[in-house]
């Protein structure tokens, strides 16, 4: 690190090229990093913290693409649905619903990325690796850019199975 003159230290990237010709010369390019550093590890802590509460949560959190494809699910999806983040993501977010509600997931799902709908609670059966089906509840919203675009769908599912047994 190079210091400045008030003794404080800075991250710094340098390169050097040889210009040829009949006095040669030596152009040095130094640039601060620092402030892209100090970006960089404010992102990589919010990524921490969010991996470390996605981990700790027992509901599932999944985000899903506009088109409807797992772009992301948390570990807890093993405890609920009996399967790996690696088995759903890449798949369409409707791919073990319960046939009597995927048009219902699907209408949903597209008011969703079609901005007609920012929420939408709902509760779906969805297929156990086990080959049994569970009720989850499902709270979702339109991930939303600073432009206004929408990038997808995040959803936080549980697992109701036993609340809806004795409701019925």
């Amino acid at each position: 690190p190079l210091r400045r003159a008030d003794g404080s230290s800075i991250e710094t990237e340098a390169s050097a090229t040889l210009i040829d010709g009949p006095q040669p010369l030596l152009c040095l390019v130094v640039r601060d990093l620092t402030a892209r550093l100090q970006h960089e590890a404010a992102l990589q802590e919010r990524d921490d913290l969010l991996r470390a509460l996605s981990e700790a949560a027992p509901d599932m959190f999944t985000i899903v693409e506009p088109s409807g494809v797992v772009r992301y699910v948390s570990p807890s999806i093993q405890q609920l649905l009996g399967r790996t983040p690696a088995d759903r993501i890449g798949q369409h977010v409707l791919a073990a619903a319960h046939p009597a509600e995927y048009d219902t997931g699907a209408q949903a799902l597209h008011a969703l990325v079609t901005g007609k709908l920012r929420k939408f609670q709902g509760r779906f059966r969805a297929r156990h690796a086990a080959g049994h089906w569970i009720t989850l509840e499902s709270h979702a919203g339109a991930i939303v850019r600073n432009d206004g675009r929408i990038d997808g769908v995040v959803l936080v599912s549980r697992d109701v199975t036993e609340q809806v047994a004795l409701e019925n």
